[in-house]
Order: structure tokens, then C-alpha cells, then sequence
């Protein structure tokens, strides 16, 4: 079960969390980014945006997304159907999917392991059919999942095209960390915005105004720039399904 997930600002320096998610160098006239160790081609258009970002919107959306982690609205397990051991090379398939059900943290806020959820009745977030583990480390994609969050009793839907995941996992604590990358649709980032107001009317507004200028991608490879490139860091921990 995932236990945090980080939408990925662009860092100080221009670095950046992420993927090569279009193979392209400079899509929809927008420059890639490179990594910290100087790996090229880096697709994360929404975290430039974060970065540029007064304080309280940024806090916006990671804020959205981890009540909804810690409050039990955004189960979110990921299974890499048959691996048992991390360190042997072998080909595999993901699925991820949602669960139900109270989640329970320890002292330090953190979630417990070893929980056990139910399903969502609708649960399948994404598949993806290629997916291989090497050294400890499992790498996914490309393949289409979404992220289904709740905030202030409306639902909210973040597809994510060209979806890439990598983790790697810690045998000793068994926990897992890595990251997402996928392109999400402008009207999805859009909807959510709308939904803000009140204290964050102002956030709102503002992203507005920016989003549509943050464009960078294709949902659809040779279709419209209709999308903005995400980055998003993730943590998890071992849990259980419990199915009828």
C-alpha cells in the first residue's frame, strides 16, 4: 500500500525527479529537464509549475492527496503479480488497484504495515503488462492508471498517460520508495482547481490563470498538447487484501 505520494517540484537548480515520457527533447516547445546525476530528457511540466508557486498553493495538492492517503479515501496497492524475491532478475506484470477500509497509523503518524483492506467496488487503477525486476528494483510502464482522490465530498479523477513506475525495495524494512511519472490530462488539473475556494480562492485563481500555459504533452502520442508531464515521489508499505 502506498503510504505517501509527493507531487515532485522542480528543485532550486532545475533538477528534477522523473522519466523520459515522449522521447522527445523539447515536446510541444517546451524544454526537458535533466536530473541531479545529469540524466536527460526529464518530463515534469507540473512540478516546474510548483516551483514557481506562492507557498500556500503549493501546499495545496500535496495536502489534498495525503489526507486523503491517511483518512482511508486513497487506498492504493500496487502488486507485482508472482515476485517474491526483489533480487532475482525476472519479467512480471503490475497491477494496481484500490482498496477500502480504516487505515491505522502508529505514534509518529505513520501508516502501520501489514494492514489488511478490501476492494474498492470498481478497483483496477492500471496495468501494466511489462514490468521486470533487476537488483531490487522493479520498472513498469509504459501503461495508462489514474490516482482517484476525494476532496470535500467530491471525487476526483487524475489519469495519467504513458505512465512509468519504478520503486526499488528495502528487504530489511520492507518497504518500497520510487516514483510515478505520467502525463495528466489540463481538464483533469482543471477540475480540480475549480473545486477550491473559500480560503483558497485565491490559489484557485491563480492556477487558473498558469495552467493552461504549463502544457507540455500528449495524452495521445502525435495528438494535441493537451496534457502537463508529473513527476511523483512514493513511499509504501506490505498490506493485505481481503477478497469475498
Amino acid at each position: 500500500m502506498l503510504s505517501r505520494l509527493q507531487f515532485s517540484a522542480v528543485a532550486d537548480d532545475g533538477t528534477s525527479y522523473g522519466f523520459d515520457l515522449d522521447e522527445s527533447p523539447k515536446a510541444c516547445d517546451v524544454q526537458d529537464l535533466e536530473t541531479e546525476d545529469g540524466r536527460a530528457g526529464i518530463d515534469n511540466r507540473l512540478g516546474e509549475l510548483l516551483a514557481v508557486l506562492p507557498a500556500a498553493a503549493v501546499d495545496v495538492l500535496p495536502g489534498i492527496v495525503q489526507t486523503s492517503i491517511d483518512s482511508g479515501q486513497l487506498s492504493m496497492l500496487i502488486e507485482a503479480v508472482g515476485v517474491q524475491d526483489f533480487t532475482t532478475p525476472q519479467d512480471t506484470f503490475l497491477v494496481l488497484r484500490m482498496g477500502k477500509g480504516a487505515v491505522l497509523s502508529g505514534a509518529d503518524g505513520h501508516i502501520l504495515a501489514s494492514q489488511t483492506f478490501g476492494l474498492d467496488p470498481d478497483p483496477i487503477l492500471g496495468v501494466a503488462d511489462v514490468a521486470s525486476v533487476d537488483d531490487g528494483q522493479l520498472s513498469a510502464g509504459p501503461f495508462e492508471f489514474e490516482i482517484r482522490l476525494t476532496y470535500l465530498g467530491n471525487k476526483i479523477q487524475f489519469r495519467l498517460f504513458r505512465g512509468i513506475v519504478q520503486f526499488t525495495h528495502d528487504p530489511v524494512e520492507d518497504t518500497i520508495s520510487g516514483t510515478l511519472g505520467g502525463i495528466v490530462p489540463l481538464d483533469d488539473v482543471m477540475e480540480l482547481a475549480n473545486m477550491l475556494g473559500g480560503d483558497d480562492a485565491d490559489v484557485r485563481d491563480i492556477l487558473l490563470q498558469l495552467l493552461p500555459e504549463f502544457v507540455d504533452a500528449q495524452t495521445v502520442p502525435d495528438g494535441p498538447c493537451d496534457g502537463l508531464s508529473s513527476a511523483i515521489t512514493f513511499e509504501g508499505v506490505r498490506a493485505f487484501v481481503f477478497q469475498d
